[in-house]
């Protein structure tokens, strides 16, 4: 019987062994001038279990020495060539010679997943990775690698990310480790491998069923599991003292550290105060002495000036290399803060430029946030204004545009009382086309938090 036993955990072992083996396989992958893709930006891999199977998963690193670049990498699917391929997330040319040590799986399981990016209320809302077995389980260890969630329909985040677990939502969670902060788009998609403490379980055999008998309780002694409790044989009795008076086993409360207090009857609303010979019921008047305030109420304030194009002429507002910058003053606030009080700061910008051969230029800048003429916050705008048919420039130069639509959604920040003035500015890159801001609203709300 015993030797049955032992043969069949052996076999048992072999086969977990076998999976485990053809679970997960390593390689490691050398850039040459003949696998090089994507415009030299990737590298080719030819493995018979990863080719033709767009489902698996991939997690790589570079090899030390070999030559790789610290640029962060991610795996993809090639569909033409139904290969996978590692590639730099900036583009950048993949260096001949370069080694990657790559372990992959061929299918996903409970503990290898893909994880894309939700869509969130607001773009800075946290990413958690939403799963049973990782929800509430602060020891899990989880690796993740940037890869495509379906074949030909890849978002990529070119910015390092790391995996963090939130106590107050007991889930983890992905970030950007960019300074300052943004947020991970939504469509991005990680590999995600999961490895934590595991429970082994003892053989049947091995498990004894020893019942001890509960020990008689003592007179005093507390009660245990299914007896119940019994009283102490002897309890305190006679004339209590110090700061209690009467008798046990119910003796009365009369003093504080020695200090009496006043036998009056409270009323609702009173507290316990010193009253220089003993203590006694007297009213809160801490409000009436005037260390507090009534809070302060939330404050909103909105500017909507509606699409300004007959304010100025297009040339007056059109920003380029001569004219890299414009405040909007129709969006922007002076606020006076009596409080220290947390911000939420939104606006909304529109961009227009011209309909221009294919041969021109793409239009780009960025639209910023300054509080008291400090940068806080920027968004990046383009005008991609491009046509194969020059005829509609050249008959229609005036009449055809393009227009984009930026927006700074719910940014905060934390200030101390004084007078701010909040700014909203474009700014125009060199050497790129003219774009034409307009603006459309702002909005800053204020949420004392003192």
């Amino acid at each position: 019987m015993k030797a049955s036993k032992i043969i069949l955990r052996l076999l048992t072992l072999i086969i977990i062994s076998a999976s485990a083996a053809y679970a997960q396989q390593t390689l490691t992958q050398t850039v040459t001038a003949q696998n090089k893709a994507c415009n030299t930006g990737c590298t080719l891999i030819n493995d018979g279990g990863l080719n033709t199977h767009p489902e698996a998963l991939i997690f790589a690193k570079p090899v030390t020495g070999s030559g790789a670049t610290a640029n962060q990498i991610g795996a993809l699917y090639r569909v033409f060539e139904q290969k996978w391929s590692i590639f730099n997330l900036n583009g950048a040319t993949m260096v001949v010679g370069a080694k990657y040590d790559i372990e992959y799986y061929a299918a996903p399981d409970a503990n290898h997943f893909v994880y894309i990016v939700p869509q969130r209320v607001h773009s800075n809302d946290a990413a958690y990775i939403d799963r049973a077995g990782l929800n509430g389980n602060p020891n899990a260890q989880i690796r993740i690698f940037p890869t495509n969630p379906t074949a030909g329909n890849a978002v990529f985040n070119a910015v390092e990310v790391r995996v963090d677990y939130d106590l107050t939502t007991s889930k983890w969670f992905i970030y950007n480790m960019s300074s300052p902060p943004v947020p991970v788009p939504s469509g991005t998609a990680y590999n995600v491998a999961v490895t934590g403490a595991s429970v082994t379980a003892l053989p049947v055999e091995n498990l004894t069923a020893t019942f001890v008998p509960l020990p008689t309780p003592t007179p005093g002694q507390a009660g245990l599991p299914g007896t119940p409790y019994l009283p102490p044989a002897t309890l305190a009795s006679g004339n209590a003292g110090g700061d209690l008076n009467g008798n046990y086993p119910n003796p009365k409360v009369i003093g504080l550290q020695g200090k009496p207090i006043s036998s009056t009857a409270p009323t609702v609303g009173q507290t316990l105060k010193w009253n220089g010979t003993a203590w006694e019921p007297a009213p809160d008047n801490v409000a009436s002495a005037g260390t507090t305030s009534p809070a302060a109420p939330i404050q909103a304030f909105f500017k909507n000036p509606g699409f300004n194009s007959t304010l100025e002429t297009n040339f007056q507002r059109a920003l380029s290399d001569n004219k890299s910058q414009r405040f909007l003053p129709f969006i922007s606030h002076t606020i006076t803060l009596t409080k220290k009080s947390r911000l939420l700061i939104s606006v909304s910008v529109d961009s227009m430029g011209p309909f221009c051969p294919f041969t021109c230029t793409d239009g780009e800048g960025a639209l910023f946030i300054q509080i008291n003429n400090n940068e806080e916050k920027k968004s990046w705008m383009y005008i991609v204004a491009r046509s194969y048919n020059t005829s509609i420039v050249t008959f229609m130069p005036d009449s055809v545009k393009v227009i984009t639509h930026t927006v700074i959604d719910n940014y905060g920040v934390e200030l101390n009382p004084g007078t701010y003035n909040i700014d909203f500015v474009v700014n125009h890159k060199a050497g790129s086309s003219p774009l034409y801001p307009f603006e459309r609203f702002s909005s800053v709300i204020v949420f004392p938090i003192e």
